[in-house]
């Protein structure tokens, strides 16, 4: 379509019509920019409150509360070491009574074999003519381990 063959008025009115229609799209933007603008000043603010009160926190905590606390480190050093002793104490005693029991399962096992063996040879010695009871008790005596108790911790050790 070309401009010069339309009514001067008509296009005009056309150009008005637009102008006013860009000048209202353009008020409602700007009332939207300016919104969020401020919605933005604000949490700036909010976060620069926040940093000041971390700001001030870290301060406190540097000057007041880290000094205490490496006060108190200090005076639980002591009971640091008395618990690493106590653990010693614990994993000695757990070795200790592992050992022992390993003896008592060897001795209650040895116990079991050698009164099975007992009555087997019990029993053979009945149906046997030739054996006598003497030879068959000294046997058994001469090959029974003799018993060596382990070596266990003395509290005294641990708390000298």
């Amino acid at each position: 379509m070309n401009i010069e063959k339309c009514r001067p008025k008509v296009v005009n009115q056309i150009a008005s019509d637009y102008a006013e229609l860009s000048r209202s799209n353009l008020a409602t933007s700007h009332a939207d920019i300016v919104e969020h603008i401020i919605n933005l000043e604000e949490q700036i603010a909010s976060f620069s409150e926040m940093l000041q009160i971390t700001e001030k926190d870290s301060a406190k905590i540097c000057n007041e509360a880290l000094p205490g606390i490496h006060a108190q480190y200090a005076q639980l050093q002591p009971t640091f070491n008395q618990i690493d002793r106590l653990q010693e104490l614990v994993e000695t005693a757990q070795r200790d009574t592992d050992a022992i029991e390993a003896d008592l399962l060897a001795a209650e096992e040895a116990a079991n074999k050698s009164s099975i063996k007992n009555v087997i040879k019990s029993q053979l010695g009945k149906l046997s003519v030739t054996r006598t009871p003497n030879v068959a008790s000294g046997s058994t005596e001469d090959t029974k381990p003799k018993y060596q108790p382990p070596k266990i911790f003395k509290t005294e050790q641990f708390f000298q």
